[in-house]
């Protein structure tokens, strides 16, 4: 596999622009810059600061722990370099620069999130503005503003081509619009326009295209020991200062879904090449934090290994590429305080984990299969008679935990959508019934031509692992023979539980899980609300003095479901069926539950509705209108229903998604009830 992402076919043979999605990166498009790289990016930033400054000499502060050959690039003899020292956790080492502060003048402070990781600028913004240095961001590791980053920095700087597949792009951003940033500014933007902008990347283009062709691979030697630089002088002739066309254009065209569906993938990428490297070298210990949004890569530490080449050999040998970040200045050897950059060179190993990858990918290619337990499984066919569904709704110590394999849910998609279903009880070598499945057979023109199922089994407490549900699925899969299977299964995405799934067969077409979390109900009352976060807590108080009052019954379902299909229109997403809701609520012993406000005058100003479902709860669809958001009814509801459910006996209950890449202001709300979080491991066939 190749050390960065190809760009597709797609994005080889076309050029198109797209305005609507431009800013996605990080921020506001009218506060954006766009240059060829990060280092173009600082040089801009330092050689007009200098001119608005009016300084003969910039005195730069830099991280000793830095790229050489980005430093190259805007290394001129009118500015003089200062390397301060940066700590084990890649924060810099406040206590030198203090000292360092005390005894010179710098007049630009550079700081780096490394490796897509944030890291708290605040005390550098307030070392700065004592200081009267000017603050440039360094996010040449980070694909997208996430929340925290280019917040603080008076400029900020981005470096999409380095985790898109696209020849050059940089980025500035600037926050701060006093006289003296803004004539920085218009310096650098004049710089851009007397530039004529570089065409198409033709040769660049068509060396990705034959990559993709050939299938080649980068090779690399890695040297063990400090990675200094050789200082070799970059000419002028070299640099470009503006972005190409072609990959302006192809920036322009991610939409800010899939830059986030990007971050998703190299997390699991991430968590996954933990997984490998701790199976093949487990003394190499991971650096990068469980909290980073999208990681640029996954490193790890060999401090501890003594054999250090030996156990690059072995992650080498077993197809991994090796390689290291970054190549040092040569300038740090003369600071006079003490640097541990030239150790941390040594000792750590990075490892590329771009999107091009997935998790089945890499455990196929890079790990033997798990071995296969050989224990036999039993199915019982059920009839579906009244008995039939007491035995499946009361019997103990039972996982019951999501929708799809309740008994009612698949009686209403069956009907609805016209699919055979199918029950089955699950028999161990004992004899003892240690769980249930439900399965639903696809159907065209009459002909069976696919058989799901969709969070199954569910399975008996001390049975309900990983390594039975695989063991089960691949005995009911042969049984439903030839038809195709597709599976969700009801785990947890884990790089271990990939592996299993790996192990029997089984083809992940569809990594991206469902995402949700739950709430404990046996908790009380008082627990509950002071486990709220503040904000949203606070906005729940707020809605409690209107005094109003929040209904709990069926009777409006039909205006419920009007909203509901008004506002799937509007909004243009797709939801629960009505047809479904239509059926549930029809039932004499509906599971669902309305909870909803109405105003003086009997109009409904929001609504939820919950699937109950014995001892759990799910949230199933919610609306709140323009009145009802500016009073915090969804908080009110949201927090009524909690209450209201745990009076009721219900132990747990499921958020019902809660899922950034497409709602993410709907996944924020309901992570303001901080809930217990989990991601399902997505979707398989065989």
């Amino acid at each position: 596999m190749f050390g960065s992402e190809l760009p597709s076919w797609r994005q080889i043979f076309t050029n198109k622009y797209n305005k609507k999605e431009r800013g996605h990166f990080c921020g506001n498009s009218d506060d954006l810059i766009w240059t060829s790289q990060t280092a173009i990016s600082v040089r801009l930033i330092i050689e007009n600061y200098q001119l608005v400054m009016e300084r003969d000499v910039i005195r730069l502060w830099l991280p000793d722990f830095f790229c050489a050959e980005t430093e190259q690039l805007f290394k001129k003899d009118k500015i003089q370099i200062d390397y301060y020292p940066i700590t084990e956790k890649f924060e810099p080492d406040w206590k030198i620069l203090k000292k360092m502060a005390a005894e010179s003048v710098g007049d630009i402070f550079v700081f780096v999130h490394y490796f897509g990781v944030y890291h708290d600028i605040n005390i550098a913004k307030e070392f700065c503005k004592r200081n009267d240095m000017l603050l440039i961001e360094d996010c040449a590791h980070v694909l997208y503003n996430s929340g925290k980053f280019g917040v603080k920095g008076d400029f900020t700087v981005y470096s999409p081509h380095k985790i898109l597949p696209v020849c050059d792009g940089g980025i500035i951003r600037y926050n701060e619009k006093d006289e003296r940033i803004q004539k920085v500014v218009d310096g650098i933007k004049k710089q851009l326009e007397e530039e004529v902008r570089a065409g198409n990347c033709v040769s660049w283009r068509v060396k990705k295209a034959l990559q993709k062709i050939i299938k080649v691979r980068r090779s690399t030697v890695f040297k063990v020991g400090p990675h200094f630089s050789d200082e070799k002088a970059v000419t002028e002739n070299e640099v470009r200062l503006g972005i190409s066309r072609w990959s302006y254009n192809t920036l322009s065209g991610y939409s800010y879904t899939e830059i986030k569906k990007i971050a998703f993938t190299r997390k699991m990428n991430l968590d996954t090449m933990n997984y490998i490297v701790d199976w093949l070298l487990p003394e190499a210990e991971p650096v990068m934090t469980d909290d980073v949004v999208c990681p640029y890569a996954a490193l790890y530490s060999i401090e501890k290994i003594k054999d250090k080449q030996g156990a690059v050999k072995k992650l080498e040998r077993a197809g991994l590429l090796v390689t290291f970040w970054p190549t040092l200045p040569g300038g740090i050897k003369q600071m006079k305080d003490k640097s541990i950059a030239a150790d941390m060179s040594e000792n750590l190993l990075v490892i590329p984990i771009h999107q091009g990858m997935t998790p089945q990918y890499m455990l196929n290619r890079y790990l033997p299969g798990i071995k296969k337990e050989k224990t036999k499984y039993r199915f019982e066919k059920l009839s579906g008679s009244m008995g039939e569904r007491e035995i499946w709704e009361n019997m103990k110590d039972i996982v019951r935990n999501n929708i799809p394999q309740d008994w009612v849910y698949g009686v209403t998609k069956s009907e609805i959508e016209k699919k055979d279903l199918c029950r089955y009880r699950i028999y161990n070598f004992s004899g003892d019934c240690i769980g249930m499945i439900q399965a639903l057979i696809e159907k065209r023109h009459g002909i069976k031509y696919a058989v799901r199922v969709n969070r199954g089994p569910i399975m008996i407490k001390k049975y309900n692992v990983a390594e039975i549900i695989f063991q089960v699925m691949d005995q009911f899969r042969k049984m439903m023979r030839p038809l195709p299977f597709f599976y969700a299964p009801n785990l947890e995405f884990t790089p271990y539980h990939m592996h299993l799934a790996c192990s029997y067969g089984w083809k992940c077409w569809n990594r991206f899980g469902f995402p949700s979390g739950t709430m404990n109900l046996e908790e009380s009352e008082e627990a509950l609300r002071k486990k709220l976060d503040s904000k949203w807590r606070n906005q729940l108080t707020a809605a409690e003095k209107k005094k109003l009052t929040v209904r709990n019954d069926n009777a409006g379902y039909k205006e419920f479901l009007k909203i509901y299909r008004t506002d799937q229109k509007e909004k243009g997403y797709v939801g629960i069926p009505e047809a479904i809701l239509n059926y549930l609520f029809d039932l004499e012993d509906s599971p669902l539950e309305s909870y909803y406000v109405e105003d003086e005058a009997g109009k409904v100003m929001a609504f939820d509705i919950i699937y109950c479902q014995c001892k759990t709860a799910h949230y199933l669809v919610g609306w709140n209108s323009n009145e009802g958001r500016k009073l915090y009814l969804n908080n009110l509801l949201l927090f009524n229903v909690v209450i209201s459910l745990k009076q009721k006996g219900i132990k747990q209950f499921d958020l019902g998604g809660i899922e950034y890449i497409h709602t993410e202001d709907v996944a924020r709300f309901k992570d303001g009830m901080r809930p217990e979080k989990y991601q399902l491991m997505g979707e398989f066939v065989r």
